[in-house]
């Protein structure tokens, strides 16, 4: 079966340990927050890199990947940002294509979307923070 979604490109940072105490960087993470790019790239500084798992994300992307490894045909399309200074964009597209996923990207002035996401246990994640960013473009 071929599939093709359309949705918000977002990177899904997992962070593997206990949550940090974001106050002293002026966050308060008592429960999901929405805040913009140069917010995020601040929170992003605050944390220790060894324990991160960065993957591409977003509904549409996560569902295609799953239904990439059942042996199905996916084609995503969706929106990154040119300026990130974390090579977001590219790596949303390797990361893509590593998990079998096929991506026709629009690229747009701004951000990709990020997500910061803390693995409470094996069996459940929470959202701490999201940064939307560009929005999807239909074509």
């Amino acid at each position: 079966m071929n599939i093709y979604g359309i949705g918000r490109a977002m990177i899904d940072y997992y962070l593997n340990s206990k949550p940090l105490e974001f106050n002293s960087g002026g966050f308060d993470i008592s429960g999901p927050i929405h805040i913009n790019g140069l917010g995020f790239d601040n929170l992003l500084q605050l944390i220790d890199k060894t324990n991160i798992i960065r993957l591409s994300g977003g509904s549409c992307c996560n569902a295609l990947k799953t239904l990439a490894q059942l042996g199905h045909f996916t084609f995503f399309s969706g929106t990154i940002g040119d300026s990130d200074i974390f090579a977001e964009a590219d790596f949303f597209s390797r990361n893509l294509a590593e998990n079998g996923v096929t991506f026709l990207p629009y690229i747009e002035k701004g951000k990709t979307g990020r997500c910061l996401i803390y693995n409470k246990d094996s069996k459940k994640s929470i959202v701490m923070a999201a940064s939307p960013e560009v929005a999807s473009k239909i074509s």
